[in-house]
């Protein structure tokens, strides 16, 4: 369960608060990079074969690496004084107003995939709407850890009390742990 404060006023550290983030280099490398090696080896062997199915597999292998790529391409974050605007690697873009915000912190979200249960680190920011309390949960993985750790910091001012978050409390994503 996650204890939501309201907050009064906020200071960010800076009225020219920016931060912009896509997904990094190294992002891109560790999954397209196999996959374009893979495709890289289908083209050569294809070329000193006439075998039909190398070229096949040079082919998938290849739009493997392409549609990940653009996965990748996808992820966006951009954090001002005024909003938060997150873009997941589907393209869905999810923007928040910084005085609704509540919460930043790293927690373990669960998930259930086929009987088993999974606990990955994620970003979680918590707000509060019209509708009520809602939660943004980002995958930090594709982006840098400086920017990380700058909304990180954005995050500890958010909070009334200033304390560090716990990174290892979990949200559940269904409705029975709340």
């Amino acid at each position: 369960m996650i204890r939501v404060q309201r907050l009064k006023t906020m200071s960010l550290p800076s009225p020219n608060l920016k931060i912009e983030a896509r997904a990094c280099p190294s992002a891109y490398l560790a999954l397209t990079g196999i996959w374009l090696a893979l495709s890289a080896g289908y083209c050569w062997l294809a070329l000193r074969s006439e075998n039909d199915s190398l070229k096949v597999g040079a082919i998938i292998a290849l739009s493997v690496a392409l549609v990940l790529g653009l996965w990748l391409h996808g992820f966006r974050l951009r954090v001002s004084n005024d909003r938060i605007e997150h873009r997941d690697g589907f393209y869905r873009c999810t923007v928040i107003e910084t005085p609704q915000i509540t919460d930043i912190k790293h927690s373990l979200v669960e998930y259930r995939f086929l009987g088993r249960t999974l606990r990955v680190p994620r970003l979680v920011v918590t707000w509060e709407d019209s509708s009520g309390l809602k939660h943004l949960i980002i995958n930090t993985k594709p982006f840098q850890r400086e920017v990380v750790r700058q909304i990180e910091r954005v995050g500890a001012l958010l909070r009334k009390d200033g304390a560090k978050s716990k990174p290892s409390s979990i949200l559940y994503l269904d409705e029975s742990h709340d």
